[in-house]
């Protein structure tokens, strides 16, 4: 019984009890009445009704103080019941005075005031125990409460308050049923006692005392309702959630002191006509672009528009009345797929649409009833999915809100940009929805947006007053400079001079400075300084390899050769993986598994920092990767990572010219994969144990590193053609010995399946080949593995017929049963739900394969449901005991490939099926039925 349904039946024990005791009071009232027809039997068995069928609502699960109050119920309803047939049998039919008589007979046998007395008992266990499960923080419910309005916060949804509010309002209603203290109102102090002590019961008590009951169930009620609906809400969320959703903004340098204000005047310098940027944010619509060179520093405007608090003011006038939602999106190309994708974008935007107004996800969201049901978090998103979230966001007629989005790096997507521009021009077709977007001058980008002039904003042309400001200050605050600028006025020229040779390259400025200042340190005479600037090279391409030639050493051009090339297979290197990569080329096999020490993780991080800096030149730099909202950080060891200064480093670094240097600098064994993963390997090992507590979560950081080494290893075997059996081996090992301990280790198949769900499929059939594992019935079934892989940060996981067939082969049986359904059932459910357009031939491949080894087409899928929630607390018998529920919506599997192939495709696999594989007589007698009726 999960935490909310125990609640919710604690809700109707309360139920029971009101009811219980109206019809006590009731029975007290018409023997104490001087006329005897304050009321008749039939009051008294309709309340019965209600208390018998609320007593019947009542159900027992995981927590023994509920299942003893529970049962104690149960025996009072029977008792009750029992005492009103009784009295029914010994009063004629229709006369009052008979069955005032009757109940007189009782009252003078005590039983109305030991009824009373059992049902006050009773209400102080359910007053005793709802306030210890609200309130003990060792309650299943009390955590349960907890956890959800930790994740609330931890999300900054704006649900937070009113479901707080709710909770305490619980514990508010219930200080009334406490008794002997001030917060319980005299009168139903004494009405209590009166029923106890058989003294007169008046109308207003049992009222005042049915209205506090009545409340707190109610609220209870509420709270069930609201918990479910709000845990339902965040489940969509993390869904839509990735850990990386905030790195690349925070690795965004930020702006220069007092650089980039022009961007909030009314009218930009430079524009001789056109709108203000300030004024679109106040009043515009459609897509803003910031157009820029490579370097020139797009995505720090962007950053500096995002935190600047203007623009929040500006906005604010132009959503009013509504509220106001921003979101941003930045865009990386050294990134996982979900930092240079549609999808990566799409889900961040309604990420923040929905964290900031939960009311529409279960407008926008055909996954939020799923969500209840059949739908799991790790699902990845469909682009189908998501834009038909923004399209249903689009056709609402009164959007409670405007939404202005800022999307950096257009230019950075891994796709083709035309249909990047098409998805940004569907998402503006509401007038309450605006973007800012920045890419480089790209034709694609100046063809969708450079058509409106008053919308367009070229960087390089007015960034020169923030380049002299930005060098100025630089040079001012080295006292050297300082004294000499007041001496000799080249000093001032050749501020402009470095302005004038920028060209509008803000990153190329910032590199010179660190040059000629490092020239002070030397004592450089201003002819010095200005022959250093002239020989400097004018692009950043040309002074990237200025950079490289500045390392002299040849074992020092070796390593950084080295770490180059790791880093351009990598998104991002751990920072403690590179202080492993110039060990030698077998050390991650060779070294035992043995955590670090926090004092050791500091210490190489700062001897790679050093090396980094010798090295590379400034080339790479060290950041600390923030988490997204919701997700656990996972401390340094993990977050702190090498990353290029900029893309135009690695764009660089990827040239025809810079390869072949690179690799001349190494030896002609070295392979940047095999020495990634070796060196994330030799981490794997090292994970401390201060890292304990991250490893609970259901994306730990094992099964993080996993993922990187997977990918590499899968490359690894398409372009070598072998199984990397020795390095995962060695990895499975690693997992299940750690002092941490996977939570997976005592799996037998768990590892395996991860292997499937990551596509290696050389390494799959290896082992299959080598020691079969599929007779192992416990555990999830490798099948299931391969028919439903979980997302992963490299993007979602495809299906691999080929890894299906050799499964297959080796006894895998599509009708083995796991988790309440078989798991054919569970990938026709799967086909179903993916509403995209169907990959004709890997779906229908896998169909066919399945179905020719004996998936069974004879079967039912519940594809949904509408939920039918209990009203709340009326008084009335008809409104109490109808059940919260839901009425399954079912479909064959005939008709779920009918509706995905067309029926000529889905008879003919249906007609090449085999018979079903430990099937029953009649599933065999079912699937000859199906196949000679299609």
């Amino acid at each position: 019984m999960d935490p909310f349904t125990a609640l919710s039946v604690a809700g109707n024990v309360l139920q029971f009890v009101d009811f219980a005791f109206k019809l006590v009071s009731d029975s007290r009232a018409i023997y104490k009445s001087s006329k005897g027809v304050s009321a008749d039997h039939d009051v008294l068995e309709t309340i019965a009704d209600d208390v018998y069928r609320l007593s019947d609502r009542l159900t027992e699960g995981a927590y023994d103080e509920l299942n003893r109050i529970v049962r104690h119920s149960k025996d009072l309803a029977h008792e009750i019941l029992s005492t009103l047939e009784e009295l029914k049998a010994k009063s004629s039919p229709g006369k009052i005075e008979s069955f005032v008589q009757a109940l007189k007979e009782m009252q003078r046998k005590d039983r109305l005031q030991k009824l009373a007395g059992k049902l006050d008992k009773l209400q102080g266990q359910l007053r005793t125990h709802l306030i210890a499960t609200m309130s003990d923080q060792q309650s299943q419910i009390f955590r349960e409460l907890k956890r959800i309005e930790e994740e609330n916060a931890r999300m900054e949804m704006d649900r937070a308050n009113a479901y707080t509010n709710l909770r305490s309002e619980v514990l508010s209603a219930l200080q009334f049923l406490i008794p002997d203290t001030v917060l319980q109102s005299r009168t139903v102090r004494d009405h209590l006692t009166s029923l106890r002590n058989v003294r007169p019961v008046f109308e207003e008590d049992v009222t005042q005392l049915s209205e506090q009951m009545e409340k707190l169930s109610s609220k209870i009620s509420e709270l069930v309702f609201e918990g479910r609906k709000v845990a339902s809400e965040q489940t969509l969320l993390r869904s839509l959630c990735y850990r990386s959703m905030k790195a690349r903004f925070t690795s965004v340098s930020d702006a220069f002191t007092n650089t980039f204000q022009w961007i909030f005047e009314e009218s930009s310098q430079g524009q001789d006509t056109g709108l203000s940027f300030l004024h679109w944010l106040t009043e515009g619509n459609g897509i803003f672009w910031i157009m820029g060179k490579p370097g020139s520093g797009k995505s720090t405007l962007m950053k500096f528009i995002w935190n600047h608090e203007r623009t929040e003011e500006a906005l604010l006038r132009w959503a009013i009345p509504k509220k106001l939602v921003t979101a941003k999106y930045f865009f990386w190309n050294a990134g996982t797929k979900l930092q240079k994708s549609q999808e990566g974008l799409l889900q961040s935007l309604l990420y923040e649409i929905l964290r900031k107004c939960p009311d529409l996800i279960s407008i926008v969201c055909s996954r939020m009833d799923e969500y209840a049901f059949h739908r799991d978090e790790s699902e990845p998103w469909t682009i189908s999915e998501l834009l038909r979230a923004f399209d249903q966001l689009k056709e609402q007629r009164d959007l409670p809100a405007r939404f202005c989005f800022f999307i950096d790096g257009l230019d950075e997507y891994d796709g083709e940009h035309s249909g990047l521009t098409e998805v940004l021009k569907r998402l503006i077709a509401s007038s309450d929805i605006k973007i800012s977007a920045s890419s480089r001058p790209w034709y694609v980008f100046k063809d969708a947006f450079g058509q409106t002039p008053d919308r367009t904003l070229v960087l390089e042309d007015l960034t020169a007053n923030d380049i002299k400001l930005y060098v100025n200050t630089s040079f001012s605050e080295n006292k050297r400079f300082s004294d000499l600028r007041q001496k000799d006025e080249r000093y001032e020229e050749l501020i402009y001079e470095i302005v004038e040779k920028a060209q509008g390259v803000f990153l190329w400025v910032v590199l010179i400075v660190r040059s000629l200042l490092r020239g002070f340190t030397y004592a450089d005479r201003i002819v010095d300084l200005q022959k250093r600037l002239q020989l400097l090279p004018a692009t950043l391409e040309d002074y990237f390899k200025h950079m490289l030639n500045q390392v002299e050493e040849e074992i020092y051009q070796e390593q950084t050769a080295r770490i180059f090339l790791v880093s351009l297979y990598a998104t991002e290197v751990p920072l403690i993986a590179l202080s492993f990569l110039n060990e030698v080329p077998q050390y991650a096999f060779q070294i035992k598994i043995r955590p670090f020490s926090q004092d050791e993780i500091e210490s190489r991080h700062d001897d790679m920092q050093r090396c980094l800096d010798g090295w590379c030149k400034g080339l790479l730099e060290v950041s600390k990767n923030n988490s997204a909202p919701g997700v656990r950080d996972w401390g340094s060891f993990f977050d702190v990572k090498a990353t290029f200064m900029h893309r135009t480093v690695r764009d660089f670094l990827q040239t025809k010219d810079m390869q072949t240097l690179l690799k001349e600098r190494t030896q002609p064994y070295f392979d940047p994969r095999i020495s990634l993963c070796n060196a994330l390997l030799a981490q794997l090992k090292s994970v401390p144990l201060s890292h304990r507590s991250a490893f609970n979560d259901d994306q730990s950081p094992f099964e993080d590193l996993f993922e990187d080494i997977a990918y590499q290893a899968r490359d690894l075997e398409i372009e070598s053609g072998v199984p990397q059996t020795l390095l995962l081996d060695e990895v499975e090992h690693v997992l299940r010995n750690h002092p941490i301990g996977w939570k997976w280790r005592r799996k037998q198949n768990m590892f395996l399946g991860l292997a499937i769900e990551n596509d290696l499929q050389l390494y799959v059939t290896n082992k299959l080949t080598t020691q079969p594992l599929l007779p192992s019935n416990k555990g999830r079934p490798l099948l299931d593995f391969a028919l439903d892989p979980s997302r992963t940060k490299y993007g979602p996981r495809r299906v691999n017929q080929d890894i299906i067939e050799v499964l297959l082969q080796n006894g895998a049986n599509p009708n083995q049963a796991y988790k309440g359904a078989t798991i054919w059932l569970k990938f026709a459910l799967s086909i179903y739900l993916t509403q995209a357009p169907a990959d004709s031939k890997t779906l229908h491949e896998v169909v066919s394969k399945l179905l020719s080894h004996g998936a069974d087409p004879s079967g039912w899928v519940v594809v949904g449901q509408k939920v039918v929630l209990a009203r709340r607390s009326t008084g009335k018998a008809s409104d109490l005991y109808k059940k919260d529920g839901a009425v399954p919506e079912t479909k064959s599997v005939r008709q779920i490939l009918i509706e995905k192939f067309g029926r000529t495709e889905a008879f003919s696999l249906l007609e090449n099926a085999s018979p079903p594989t430990q099937s029953s007589s009649k599933g065999i007698i079912n699937w000859l039925v199906l196949r000679f009726s299609s």
